[in-house]
């Protein structure tokens, strides 16, 4: 995903399994453009978010690995330098 995607936490079922809801999440020739909701699995090795896999519900199997880059949080401020 060359140009990135965001998706809003929705649900932390427990510490590896996340529910989400995003946006032009869509499989090749399928509808972009719709909010779906689907969850998401971490699969890194350190069981630190780095990689993920997320779930395609139509066949309730999970689609390939994919990197992260770390969460969003609410409240909290990057310093200005």
């Amino acid at each position: 995903m060359h140009q990135g995607h965001v998706a809003v936490v929705e649900a932390i079922y427990d510490e590896r399994t996340v529910l989400v809801r995003h946006a032009n999440w869509a499989p090749r020739g399928g509808r972009k453009g719709q909010i779906s909701t689907e969850y998401v699995h971490d699969i890194s090795p350190r069981n630190d978010w780095t990689e993920v896999r997320v779930e395609h519900r139509p066949s309730q199997t999970y689609g390939r690995p994919y990197p992260t880059y770390g969460f969003v949080l609410p409240g909290r401020r990057i310093a200005s330098r």
